[in-house]
């Protein structure tokens, strides 16, 4: 018959770490406590003396190699389960410092552009202005070469961001996420400080054309008749009170004017003025 430490003596060769020591350890104790425990219970069934020593051996061993399986299976576990903590901590860390960094970056960046937007020309800003509230097509047919610049300004700058190459002169653009907030704010200042300005200086005509924009008697269509020197001011009302003039034919019945407010402006009228405006209003106004 076999040599029943056969066995373990070839789980000798394997041990290499401290694993398999304390493995061999656990089996070898698990032996002896079977010598000590089972083997006086099986002497009664008269079972031979080598017979007896071998079931003893393969009995100790496998409930020994059994709890030690058990043993380092839930410690392996538990190992992994805290080293997988421990790295998803340590990748939450290092998340959170590469967005903190992130955005202190764009901060720099936001804080920048705010301190350099007044210095934007006037084909820049028309730019930013046209991208703010949606994305759209940037032409560049046939224009001057000042607003050619500006959009190569805003492109190296990153504020503005090319979607898509429709040709070799249409672009379809955005504002960079990382400005767009800023960009808004900054626009804000701007259109706010353009209507204070407005009423501060209080051009000639102004508070005739309000009370116009504040009818609400009359329909959409209806012109207006203006003084010929309310007309002759129109370019003092600007950028907040635009203007379109027309000649003969152009318009209904005989409207030579139209006042509006756009987009931008016109909120911040409202909020001065307190109550709500038209849009626009149709205007005739003598010419010299």
């Amino acid at each position: 018959m076999a040599d029943p430490f056969s066995t373990i003596i070839g789980q000798l060769a394997n041990l290499v770490s401290f694993k398999s020591a304390l493995r061999l350890l656990v089996i070898a104790g698990s032996i002896i406590a079977c010598w000590a425990w089972v083997q006086p219970r099986l002497v009664d069934l008269k079972i031979p003396a080598e017979l007896l020593s071998t079931i003893i051996v393969v009995i100790g061993f496998s409930l020994g190699a059994l709890v030690t399986s058990i043993t380092f299976s839930i410690f392996d576990s538990i190992n992994n389960l805290v080293s997988n903590n421990i790295e998803k901590r340590k990748k939450a860390i290092d998340d959170f410092q590469k967005e903190a960094a992130e955005l202190e970056k764009n901060n720099k960046k936001n804080e920048l552009l705010t301190k350099s937007f007044d210095s934007y020309s006037a084909d820049a800003k028309s730019i930013l202005l046209k991208l703010i509230k949606k994305d759209d097509s940037i032409n560049l047919d046939q224009r001057y070469q000042s607003y050619k610049d500006a959009f190569k300004g805003l492109l190296d700058g990153e504020i503005v961001i090319i979607l898509k190459v429709i040709d070799k002169n249409v672009t379809f653009c955005t504002i960079n996420p990382i400005f767009k907030n800023t960009m808004n704010n900054l626009f804000d200042k701007k259109h706010k400080a353009e209507v204070d300005d407005l009423f501060g200086i209080k051009p000639y005509g102004l508070d005739e054309l309000i009370l116009l924009f504040k009818d609400s008697i009359v329909g959409s269509e209806h012109v207006f008749r203006l003084d010929a020197d309310i007309y002759q001011n129109k370019f003092n009302f600007t950028p907040v009170i635009k203007h379109e003039t027309y000649y003969g034919g152009e318009m209904i019945e005989d409207c030579n004017v139209q006042f509006y407010f756009d987009d931008h402006h016109y909120p911040f009228m409202v909020d001065k003025l307190g109550l709500p405006l038209r849009d626009f209003i149709l205007c005739y106004a003598p010419r010299d």
